[in-house]
Formats: C-alpha cells, sequence, structure tokens
C-alpha cells in the first residue's frame, strides 16, 4: 500500500508526454522527500505505439509505476479502470499532456488530512498555455461566492483532483465515448457533490494546461456534447 496513487491517462500525446512524466516524476520526488510514499498508475488507452515507447522509456528508472493497457475509448473508463488498479489511500488524478507544481502531491496531501474524507481537492490555480494563455483561479466551496447553480452552465473545477480512494469508487467517472455527452469531470464534479462530498483548493498549487486546437474538450464542443444528467440539477431546482 502506497499514501497515494498518481493516476495518468495516455492516448495519443506522443513526445507530449515527455514534460508531462517529468512533472510527474518532480512532484513525486518532492514527495518522497516529504516522506510520502507514491506508487504511478499509467492507463493507456488505445494508445499509438509512439507513444507507448516514449512512457516505457521515460518511466523505465522511476520507482512504483505500473503500466496498464485498456481499450475503452473514453476517459472516464479509463481513469477508473486506474482506480481498480491503485494501491493508495489518497488518489490524485491528472491528465497525460499537461504540467503539474512540483507540490502537488504534498499540498493536495496536506488538504485531504485537514479537510477530511467527504473532501477532495484541486490545485488552486489553472494556468492555460499554448493554443490560449489564461489563468483561471478555482473556487473553495466553502467561498460564499461559491453558487451551485452556476454549474448548470459552467464546470466550476478542472479534471486534476486528489481524494481518498473509496471517494472515487463510491463515485466513479461515467462514460462519454462518443454517444454525444462529454465533460466527464465535470458531471463527476456534480455528482461527487450530490454524493454528499465537498471541493476544496489546496492553496499554493497549480495545474498548467496545454490548450490545443485539436482536444478532447475542443471535441465535445465542436459537436455540442453535454454532460450526462446529474441528480444535481434536480436536486437544486427541485429546492428552488
Amino acid at each position: 500500500m502506497f499514501d497515494v496513487s498518481v493516476i495518468v491517462t495516455f492516448h495519443g500525446e506522443k513526445l507530449l508526454a515527455c514534460p508531462t512524466l517529468a512533472s510527474i516524476k518532480r512532484m513525486r520526488s518532492v514527495a518522497t522527500q516529504k516522506g510520502i510514499t507514491n506508487e504511478l498508475v499509467i492507463v493507456m488507452d488505445r494508445a499509438d505505439e509512439e507513444t507507448k515507447q516514449i512512457v516505457r522509456r521515460q518511466t523505465i528508472d522511476e520507482p512504483a509505476v505500473k503500466i496498464m493497457e485498456v481499450d475503452n475509448g473514453d476517459l472516464g473508463l479509463s481513469r477508473n479502470d486506474g482506480l481498480d488498479a491503485a494501491r493508495g489511500e489518497l488518489i490524485s488524478i491528472v491528465d497525460g499532456d499537461d504540467l503539474y507544481s512540483p507540490n502537488w502531491i504534498e499540498q493536495t496531501v496536506a488538504c485531504l488530512k485537514n479537510y477530511g474524507t467527504k473532501t477532495v481537492v484541486h490545485p488552486e490555480l489553472a494556468i492555460s498555455f499554448g493554443a490560449k494563455h489564461e489563468v483561471f483561479r478555482m473556487i473553495d466551496q466553502s467561498d460564499p461566492a461559491y453558487d451551485p447553480a452556476a454549474l448548470f452552465t459552467v464546470n466550476y473545477w478542472c479534471s486534476w483532483v486528489s481524494g481518498f480512494r473509496e471517494t472515487f469508487l463510491s463515485v466513479p467517472y461515467g462514460a462519454t465515448g462518443n454517444s454525444g455527452f462529454g465533460y466527464e469531470d465535470w458531471h463527476w464534479n456534480c455528482e461527487i457533490i450530490v454524493a454528499g462530498f465537498e471541493h476544496r483548493i489546496a492553496p499554493g498549487v497549480a495545474g498548467f494546461y496545454r490548450r490545443k486546437e485539436a482536444s478532447l474538450c475542443a471535441l465535445h464542443q465542436q459537436k455540442s456534447a453535454i454532460i450526462r444528467r446529474t441528480e444535481l440539477f434536480n436536486a437544486h431546482f427541485i429546492a428552488v
């Protein structure tokens, strides 16, 4: 067993996987120096051969690395597969083409221990680079400015999240595939609230989001995808 399992998905990142893995290696190293045991669970979903070779080459000397190959064609289901294989008390979900501040694991672990088992934790800042440059400060659910009705039109939090393993197992990610549904992280963010958990923020932690012209999020937008039905909207609007 480990204190933390970092779960990352790959499919066709090719060379972009290199800086991501270097970023993950850095934050794992910082965590290890702080006495936090951790493993890296890599889920390659229908990954092309170049991406497979790069990922294996980049992690060959890394300690506690598990590499899985799956045939889902779906980000949410691939994350669920990673969760089933993870052996950490805590889980940290990251993406295969983004970058992360070195204090990621250390700070999210500290926040989870402080906030308790009924919380999930996101970085304070999401900094976009590449096709689009912007800085987005995520909101803590304890903030008076938080409005659950806003989730009907906007996703307050990114997909990067840490929490207790039992939290993710009790609220698995939903499938999207080519169904016309999308934004698996938006849907999960809503469902986690319905299940009685709170979204909290880890101060001083940042994720760096690589914005590309062709990405899963862009594809969802082009196809006018919508998130799956969530009980959060029913609960809020019925109450209103």
